[in-house]
């Protein structure tokens, strides 16, 4: 198992993107794991190793994705800026 931490900006005002949704799918397996950020923008989830695809996905920003994302060792960092939507 590998421990992911992260953040999630907004793109512009470098601000923390809080209350999202991190979706992790594994590539081989198409599990999925998922997990929320805090009012912070951080996020921590314990996952097995492998090859994912990652979703960032929020009310207010546009969704990221970072495909083909490899999975491995005890401790990773992921970093998400996305901008927000035009309202």
């Amino acid at each position: 198992m590998t421990q992911i931490e992260g953040r999630a900006y907004d793109s512009e005002k470098n601000i923390p993107i809080m209350n999202s949704r991190v979706i992790f799918k594994n590539n081989k397996t198409g599990e999925t794991f998922e997990v929320p950020t805090n009012e912070v923008g951080e996020f921590k989830i314990e996952i097995p190793e492998g090859t994912y695809t990652i979703h960032l996905l929020s009310q207010l920003y546009q969704p990221v994705t970072l495909k083909d994302v490899k999975i491995k060792g005890p401790a990773q960092e992921i970093t998400f800026k996305s901008a927000r939507i035009a309202l």
